[in-house]
């Protein structure tokens, strides 16, 4: 079983140097919720805690194999595995960020939790950031939300529900003159189609894609269309 001293140690890794400062001296009742539960959920990301139902510090934790190996070594976060050292970097930039850059911190936290495959992370920093541009009405914010939404969708073969998300995304970044995302998105909605074995529908978003590629001079994306 983890101690109290073991998570601190390792919640050093994915916040700023002030809230572990914060979390060490105020104790429990000095944080605020949602500071506790993402930094509990990045540390179960990483791969160094393990927990049961939602993460607070009321409930027991277990160090993993990694998780011991952080609080023993207590290594520099510089000397760390690349993908650990920039998903780090994205958990911390988030919780320092102003508001003014809180959603571009939500949008890198966003691409790197669906890189590494953590994708209930991924689906509630989403949900945070359509929250944030429905209040200020930045399109573009909604549309990247919805857009990895469907990527987390279709990670877990839910293919309805990745179109839907794909079509919200597509819209709104048609609204937005954006054609290198509806380039992008519509790969994305071949994909689905071909998984749900509608080819006809699938030809037609890769047609679409790689038509787009070539009128913005994307040749990488025509590679992919």
């Amino acid at each position: 079983m983890a101690t109290r001293t073991e998570i601190d140690s390792l919640i050093f890794y994915v916040l700023d140097e002030p809230n572990r400062q914060l979390l060490l001296k105020n104790g429990l009742g000095g944080v605020s919720p949602e500071v506790r539960v993402s930094a509990l959920r990045g540390l179960q990301d990483l791969g160094w805690i393990d927990h049961h139902g939602i993460a607070d510090y009321g409930e027991s934790y277990s160090l993993t194999k990694e998780g011991r190996r952080i609080v023993a070594a207590k290594p520099e976060i510089s000397g760390m595995d690349r993908c650990v050292f920039e998903h780090i970097e994205a958990i911390r930039a988030l919780h320092s960020a102003s508001n003014g850059k809180r959603k571009e911190s939500l949008k890198k936290l966003i691409a790197k939790e669906c890189e590494l495959g953590n994708w209930d992370s991924a689906l509630l920093y989403c949900h945070e950031l359509r929250d944030e541009g429905d209040k200020t009405r930045d399109a573009d914010s909604i549309a990247f939300s919805f857009f990895y939404e469907g990527r987390v969708d279709a990670a877990q073969n839910r293919w309805d529900e990745a179109l839907e998300s794909y079509l919200n995304s597509i819209e709104k970044f048609m609204e937005l003159g954006d054609r290198k995302w509806v380039c992008g998105v519509n790969r994305e909605m071949g994909i689905v189609y071909g998984c749900k074995g509608d080819h006809a529908s699938a030809m037609r978003c890769f047609e679409s894609s790689l038509s787009m590629a070539q009128l913005i001079s994307d040749k990488d994306s025509e590679i992919k269309a």
